[in-house]
């Protein structure tokens, strides 16, 4: 499944995208830092090895499927 990240405004900062979560037992708090894991394609908290996407602007809990990010560039 691709998830798309449509250009934006980035001087805004009002861009925000639902990104693909694990939705398995990996809740992740609003305002959480997020990151983008190339090797498993999810968003995550884990900041090792992956690339920074934004902050969260609303929780997805353990069953969340996707959690919405404000992307910094």
């Amino acid at each position: 499944t691709a998830y798309e990240i449509r250009n934006c405004d980035w001087s805004s900062d009002v861009c925000s995208s639902d990104l693909k979560a694990t939705g398995a037992d990996t809740a992740i708090a609003a305002g959480t830092l997020v990151y983008w894991s190339t090797s498993t394609q999810v968003a995550t908290a884990t900041a090792t090895n992956n690339k920074a996407l934004g902050k969260t602007v609303k929780a997805a809990s353990n069953t969340d499927t996707t959690v919405r990010v404000r992307l910094t560039q």
